[in-house]
């Protein structure tokens, strides 16, 4: 499952590296932009801090390296995860884990896929370009409040179910 915000859009190879991704190395998570993040502003058309050369697999991760990986940097990309249908579908019919949805949840269904043993997939560039700039949505305003009062909560409860260990729980909650 890959979730494109209604504001960006997709890398023009997006949907060639997902499917390869999953054909070659079938993970449980994927996690694009891990190196380079394409953006382009809501004003002008022209696409910044991108190459132009084709998505390629940065590294593969296995075991609680995934999460920890993982928690080394923003966690609020949307567009930037893919997650196995079959984890989220787990997760949405499982009564309690409908406590834990916020306005944190990629972070959420990412560390809920990486419990899997399956591998998870870096890749070097983006799966979708970033708007910068303009406009002031109501999103962007309460973004603070997600990151520094939202996710930190979010981290005690996960790692009271178990999903991550005491050294995960830190850096979750460190990681803005």
């Amino acid at each position: 499952t890959w979730i494109l915000p209604d504001d960006d859009i997709a890398r023009f190879d997006s949907i060639k590296t997902i499917l390869k991704t999953i054909r070659l190395h079938k993970p449980c998570f994927i996690n694009g932009g891990w190196e380079i993040k394409s953006q382009i502003s809501y004003n002008e058309d022209i696409l910044e801090n991108d190459d132009n050369l084709s998505n390629n697999v940065k590294k593969i991760l296995n075991g609680k390296n995934k999460i920890n990986y993982f928690l080394s940097k923003n966690i609020v990309q949307l567009q930037e995860y893919v997650y196995k249908t079959s984890h989220l579908k787990k997760f949405f019919l499982d009564d309690k884990n409908i406590a834990l949805i916020n306005n944190m949840n990629p972070a959420l269904y990412a560390i809920y896929c990486m419990l899997d043993n399956g591998p998870s997939v870096l890749l070097t560039r983006s799966l979708g370009i970033f708007r910068i700039g303009e406009p002031n949505t109501e999103w962007r305003h309460l973004f603070h409040r997600y990151s520094l009062q939202d996710w930190p909560i979010l981290s005690e409860k996960i790692y009271k179910l178990g999903w991550i260990d005491k050294r995960q729980l830190k850096k979750s909650i460190n990681v803005y």
